[in-house]
């Protein structure tokens, strides 16, 4: 009997081979905190390949062999026949991130699975943000420019700003600010709800998603899902006690074998809030978005994707500029195609069109002006369509990435100005501001990763053909700049060596020259205010491309209960591109002190760190530990660089108590004094300040939490440094808000 039962054993187990044996298998890879792991290697016996963008592999089962994987963002692993087949039958595995530093990145986790077995932080609340600026805020090393108190969060990574940082969503599509003051830059235009993460790569080391001098921020959705039939969603609200604001959001996802289709919606609106001293800044806004996401699984190898979605706001208060926002249309459409070829050498291709346009009005109707001078607004458009192809190849055991994009950018809009008072009073003046600006983009990419042992090896390198031109120049300005047609070539490289040292430690070294091109507001912009001073600003069509030449060292240390991770940068940049007063150029406005125009100087250099550190005191209470510092410095004019934020601490402690159902955090944020200013553009020193948070969320139901709290517990009077001074340059820095309660509510089914 004995023998017969083990008889049996064995036909089962060979019965079961031959099961696995027959059909390929299919296994999901998931971080666990829910991300996807996209493009992760396996080797397999005989076989080979990588992840698709759902995170999922597919091998035919061999008994008795090993299945060893790698990730560039999660280190090596190995799956003995054992978990194998666990993971086969439930057809995921979940990877617990080990210790492997690559290119410096900060990732922003959006929104988590609604699985129970999942511990959320909470961090749905960041799907109501306003734009896609305000979720930035999360993070040290971002500090932000602000002109309002409630919209157009304009990042700040390292001292680089505006075109020297490369904002996309997907790697691939971004918009150009219509404003002339940057009321609504790239950030503003990306819809929170819908995207999962945002990954910020710090450095020029991310030249697959384009030119990014200082970084790049990449905006990344929800990756497509076609096995499981299902119709999902979720609605969200939350209310601000210190300016009446109220936020919705809300998204309903039909999934299919062959289709899935998501729609999703926002609305959120606001009024003045009182800072820490009890004075109103002007602050109301409204604004609304409205997105759909679908796509066809045409075969097993091919899907077609398709994006798309509008923002609009309307009557934005910008305390820190002479005009306010009246509306702002934002108008974004995206089409891919995604071929995926299993373990081929040429393991997949995709394939992307897309479209941005925005629609921007701006005046100073509402504007407490006394005396009023004059009634003003602002018309401009931008336009930005373009496509990318990308390939994703196996070669001498690593992988490759390489491809071509091609983008246009242009811009146009006119100033009009009715005199009120003096001589001119009744005249009408109209300013050509952007001139129909035009930028055409060709790039030629490629990034290889290879392992060997302990030693990973990152390579990376773009070349970029840039043509600009104006297509309705100005008289005066082509008195100034006769040629305003150029044409450069940009070269970029990179490199990245990363050593595993232990299990738990890692170093990584990182070298880098990256070129860019003066954008649109450096060439064309024509005799606008649109800096930190009230000096109008005129371009420079002849300017030299702008160079950095950046290191980076890293650590990362993980254990059990502890992680710690540290990125420590030196860079130093030639032609980098600035302003000086030129006395002989006449203004256009009275109010105006003159005029700046753009030029290059030999040399800037920039050098600083962040640090982070999470500790779990047990297995319901964590705290972490954030620092940022950036040190620049102008070498031509001896000189604090501008608009250099200060010293950022963030300190949190969590708890998760009652099988995680009621969850705590408090949090402390200290910022520096900053005396480290620029007398060139008569820049104000801050002071320090710190405040006090706190938040406690309880899910009543596995799919519904609420969660309140109070930010700024002690009514902290305080100004960021980079924040515009309200009403031009005489009541000092914009405050921040003071006190405010709040409660978020988020159900989904």
């Amino acid at each position: 009997m004995k023998n017969i039962k083990i008889t049996s054993v064995l036909i089962m187990m060979l019965l079961t081979f031959g099961l696995y044996a027959q059909k390929a298998a299919k296994i999901q890879l998931i971080s666990t905190n829910g991300e996807v792991l996209q493009d992760a290697y396996f080797s397999y016996g005989e076989q080979s390949g990588t992840s698709d963008e759902g995170g999922k592999i597919e091998f035919i089962f061999e008994p008795n062999v090993s299945m060893e994987l790698s990730h560039i963002g999660f280190g090596k692993w190995k799956l003995t026949q054992d978990k194998l087949e666990e993971a086969i039958t439930q057809g995921v595995f979940i990877v617990e991130p080990r210790s492997m530093v690559l290119q410096p990145v900060t990732v922003i986790v959006m929104k988590y699975k609604t699985s129970e077995q999942e511990n959320m932080d909470f961090t749905y609340k960041e799907n109501l943000a306003y734009d896609g600026g305000e979720v930035l805020k999360r993070t040290p090393a971002i500090s932000g420019i602000r002109k309002s108190g409630s919209y157009g969060f304009d990042p700040v990574m390292r001292g680089f700003k505006y075109d020297q940082l490369n904002v996309v969503m997907n790697g691939t599509q971004c918009a150009t600010a219509a404003c002339p003051n940057r009321m609504d830059p790239p950030t503003s235009q990306m819809a929170p709800n819908m995207v999962k993460r945002v990954e910020i790569l710090k450095g020029p080391y991310a030249l697959r998603f384009g030119g990014g001098l200082g970084g790049t921020i990449n905006y990344v959705t929800e990756e497509p899902s076609f096995d499981i039939r299902k119709i999902s969603g979720r609605v969200s609200g939350n209310y601000d006690s210190n300016n009446a604001a109220y936020k919705t959001e809300g998204m309903v996802k039909w999934q299919y074998d062959r289709m899935y289709l998501s729609l999703l919606g926002s609305l959120a609106s606001g009024n003045d809030y009182r800072d820490g001293s009890g004075n109103y800044i002007p602050a109301d806004y409204s604004r609304t978005s409205l997105g759909i996401n679908t796509g066809v699984k045409l075969t097993d190898k091919q899907i077609i994707e398709l994006t798309a979605f509008q923002n609009n706001a309307k009557d934005v208060d910008f305390a820190g500029l002479m005009m306010d926002l009246r509306s702002d249309k934002t108008t974004m459409l995206n089409a891919s195609h995604v071929y995926k070829n299993g373990n081929k050498r040429l393991s997949g291709i995709k394939t992307t069109f897309f479209y941005s346009g925005v629609d921007h009005l701006m005046d100073n109707l509402l504007k407490n002006l006394n005396p009023r001078m004059m009634d003003a607004s602002t018309k401009a458009e931008t336009v930005n369509l373009g496509g990318r192809s990308e390939a994703t190849l196996k070669w001498l055991n690593g992988i490759l990435y390489a491809g071509i994009d091609v983008k246009q950018e242009g811009a146009e809009g006119l100033r009009t100005r009715k005199m009120l008072m003096g001589p001119m009073a009744g005249k009408v003046l109209v300013d050509n501001a952007w001139q129909h600006g035009t930028i055409n983009k060709t790039g030629f990419f490629a990034e290889y990763n290879h392992s060997i042992d302990d030693w990973r090896l990152v390579g990376s390198s773009r070349i970029e053909i840039n043509k600009s031109d104006v297509l309705d120049a100005d008289q005066s300005f082509l008195e100034l700049n006769p040629t305003p047609e150029n044409m450069q070539i940009n070269p970029n490289i990179s490199i990245g060596v990363i050593k595993k040292i232990k299990r738990n430690v890692a170093l990584g070294f990182w070298l880098a020259r990256a070129q860019r091109s003066a954008g649109l507001t450096e060439r064309y912009i024509n005799k606008f205010a649109v800096g930190n001073d009230p000096y109008e600003l005129i371009g420079n069509p002849n300017l030299r491309p702008e160079i950095n030449n950046q290191m980076d060292l890293t650590f990362e240390y993980k254990a059990k209960m502890i992680a710690l991770s540290a990125d420590v940068f030196s860079s130093y940049m030639q032609d980098y591109i600035t302003s000086f007063i030129h006395v002989n150029i006449p203004k256009l406005t009275p109010s105006s002190p003159g005029v700046r125009k753009f030029e290059n100087i030999p040399g800037v250099m920039k050098a600083g760190f962040e640090l982070s550190a999470s500790h779990h005191l047990s297995n319901w209470l964590c705290q972490n530990f954030d620092l940022a510092y950036t040190y620049a410095q102008d070498l031509e004019r001896n000189e604090a660089l501008p608009e250099i934020a200060p010293m950022d601490l963030r300190y949190s402690l969590k708890s998760h108590n009652f099988n995680n159902k009621l969850q705590s955090e408090f949090g402390f944020r200290y910022v520096s004094a900053q005396k480290r200013i620029s007398k060139e553009y008569g820049e104000s020193t801050s002071d320090s300040f710190f405040t006090l948070d706190l938040e406690f969320g309880y899910h009543i139901l596995n799919n519904w939490t609420v969660t309140t709290g109070v930010q700024n517990i002690l009514d902290a009077s305080y100004a960021e440094h980079l924040n515009r001074s309200t009403l031009g340059m005489n009541a000092g820095l914009m405050n921040a808000p003071g006190r405010n309660f709040y409660i978020t509510s988020s159900f989904s089914f």
